[in-house]
């Protein structure tokens, strides 16, 4: 669900990311500046914004971030995978690399395989 198949967004598709985030035009443009100026996204011309290699390997970092908190969350603090996505986006974009090497170590000492590390730097 988390695989990126292309790297340009739309205009359209980000126009639904916003309205589903409930995210205003100019908090919207101030994302887009943000992302613009760290260098994770660049205007496609007509067609929206592409994301850039750093972009996309934020994105696997942060979709990966996210699937680990939530398996630590189900396996540790005995949360229900239904009750766990809430507090999981709070926190995946900001788990630092040491935390993210504890939690892999901690799930493999119980046995739970790890999402893939594909398109996440070493």
């Amino acid at each position: 669900a988390h695989e990126l198949h292309h790297t340009t967004i739309s205009r359209d598709e980000l126009r639904r990311v916003a309205k589903l985030r409930g995210w205003t035009p100019p908090f919207r443009f101030m994302i887009m500046l943000s992302l613009r100026i760290e260098g994770m996204l660049k205007s496609a011309a007509q067609r929206g914004v592409e994301l850039t290699d750093a972009g996309i390997e934020r994105g696997a970092r942060v979709s990966r971030n996210h699937a680990l908190w939530e398996q630590y969350l189900v396996s540790y603090a005995d949360i229900a995978p239904s009750h766990v996505d809430w507090s999981v986006d709070l926190v995946e974009h900001v788990l630092s690399d040491e935390l993210v090497h504890e939690l892999e170590d901690r799930l493999r000492s119980r046995g739970v395989t790890l999402p893939d590390r594909k398109g996440v730097a070493s």
